[in-house]
């Protein structure tokens, strides 16, 4: 079950990054999908195996963060 969950955030994340000049995807929903897989990460459920970009969705959570609050400025 979590090992299913996380293939499907990583899927969300890889298709929106793929497809970002062709079609919009919500922020708020990238940023859903990005919290959620770091925290199945972090809790070390057996049978997920690491990436080689896992090591950087915290920091894209903060780039998010931090574009959208200078956006609102």
């Amino acid at each position: 079950e979590f090992v299913t969950a996380v293939e499907y955030y990583r899927d969300v994340l890889r298709s929106s990054e793929e497809h970002k000049g062709k079609l919009q995807t919500d922020s708020l929903q990238r940023l859903h999908a990005t919290h959620n897989l770091i925290e199945l990460l972090e809790a070390k459920h057996p049978g997920i195996l690491p990436t080689l970009r896992d090591h950087k969705l915290r920091e894209e959570v903060g780039t998010h963060f931090h574009l959208g609050a200078s956006a609102s400025n």
